[in-house]
């Protein structure tokens, strides 16, 4: 049997029967634990040199069964009938017509392709099936090394992604490094002695590099260690779209101004996020990235000190780290009840009136996004599944494709 450890893991998110014809699958990343059962609902089997009755015969059989089969019977079956696999997994596999030659590379896919969603054009031409699955290994690695040396650096990684989209789109500009003619974002309000995780993104930047120089874009590795990161500390998976490219340039005015602050109340959250294309339930779930990291006194002081809708124990357990005056950056967690663990504790929290933040409180303060709190507290698959949705959206504001852009060799700075 084909050894698992040489698959590569191409997928593509779309679930739409009438798809338009493309060359080549889009490439997204969902590793997936082998010993999974993978369902065949909506599963097409990528193979070459199997004819079109054998590739359907294939799924029908599988269709057939109990709506799932052993990831490692597929292999055997594509290899009994002369199949060359170059991919099983989650969610859907684009089928190669019968004849057709094994692709070795990514070309483009449609909005049609994803549901209406960003066409990301010329995603990593040129790769082979084996580069793509070696730069998931190299960074799924490194993103688990770093989580498990420190857990809130998996909460610092997904943020970085967050601030990263939010201002100019998903395109790594956040990485970069002040110059004599530029003040970037790392100095702007919402992240100074906050945003974290650069280091990370530098060494797996590094080893990617080293590996096929000059394809994979800051933008891409911040996108898919926020998600590498989640499941680390046994949250969600999601398809991660590639082909973002890299701005060469950064802004201080647009971080300070298109960031959520911790003092917004309800409307505002929801209007920052509906500039952003964001529903308030959208707006709700994302929040719930809080379920995990820590937060600075100075953001949750006049809190804990002057607000009335606040469990006065959990108040007073914070004051002693964070005192009236002083101690800004002393850190307490996100969530009280497991600040490690990505769960909807967090929305149970917010239900007790222990939210630390005063922008996490409003979330459930007698307003509109009460309910949307009450339902993820008691059904913590519902929130998951939304939040993971929501995350994808988010990694595609307004990304830099095709020619825009560039693929930075050194995340801090500009080609």
């Amino acid at each position: 049997m084909l050894s698992l450890m040489r698959m590569a893991f191409l997928f593509i998110t779309s679930r739409n029967e009438s798809r338009a014809s493309t060359s080549f699958p889009l490439v997204t990343q969902n590793i997936a634990d082998m010993s999974d059962l993978v369902s065949f609902e909506t599963f097409s089997v990528l193979s070459t040199q199997v004819s079109s009755q054998q590739r359907t015969d294939l799924v029908e059989t599988a269709n057939s069964s109990d709506g799932s089969y052993e990831k490692e019977d597929v292999l055997d079956a594509l290899l009994e009938s002369g199949g060359e696999v170059l991919s099983t997994g989650v969610d859907q596999v684009l089928p190669i017509e019968a004849g057709e030659a094994l692709p070795t590379e990514v070309g483009k896919f449609t909005n049609e392709d994803n549901e209406g969603g960003t066409s990301f054009e010329n995603i990593h031409k040129g790769d082979s099936a084996a580069e793509v699955e070696t730069r998931i290994v190299v960074e799924k690695t490194a993103v688990n090394t770093a989580v498990s040396n420190e857990a809130r650096m998996g909460a610092s990684l997904l943020r970085l992604h967050f601030h990263d989209c939010f201002v100019n789109g998903c395109d790594g500009s956040i990485l970069l490094d002040d110059t004599a003619n530029m003040t970037g974002e790392k100095t702007a309000g919402p992240n100074i002695n906050s945003v974290r995780g650069f280091d990370v993104i530098d060494t797996i930047k590094t080893q990617v590099e080293s590996l096929c120089p000059g394809v994979v874009s800051c933008a891409d590795i911040v996108a898919v260690a926020a998600r590498d990161s989640v499941v680390a500390l046994g949250g969600p998976s999601w398809n991660v779209l590639l082909g973002r490219r890299d701005s060469a340039n950064a802004s201080f005015n647009a971080a300070n101004s298109n960031l959520p602050a911790p003092t917004l109340n309800l409307s505002g959250l929801i209007s920052a996020f509906t500039n952003k294309g964001f529903t308030a339930n959208e707006m709700v779930a994302l929040s719930g990235s809080h379920t995990i990291g820590q937060a600075r006194c100075t953001t949750f002081r006049t809190r804990i000190y002057n607000e009335t809708n606040i469990n006065s124990t959990f108040a007073a357990s914070l004051r002693g780290n964070c005192p009236s005056t002083g101690g800004d950056n002393n850190l307490s967690p996100l969530d009280t009840t497991s600040p490690t663990s990505f769960d909807n504790a967090y929305f149970k929290n917010l239900q007790s009136q222990k939210g630390l933040l005063h922008s996490d409180q409003q979330l459930f303060s007698g307003g509109s996004t009460d309910s949307q709190v009450n339902t993820y507290s008691s059904n913590s698959a519902t929130f998951t599944t939304d939040f993971a949705n929501a995350m994808v959206k988010m990694g595609n504001l307004s990304p830099l494709t095709g020619t825009s852009g560039q693929i930075r060799k050194n995340c801090r700075k500009a080609n």
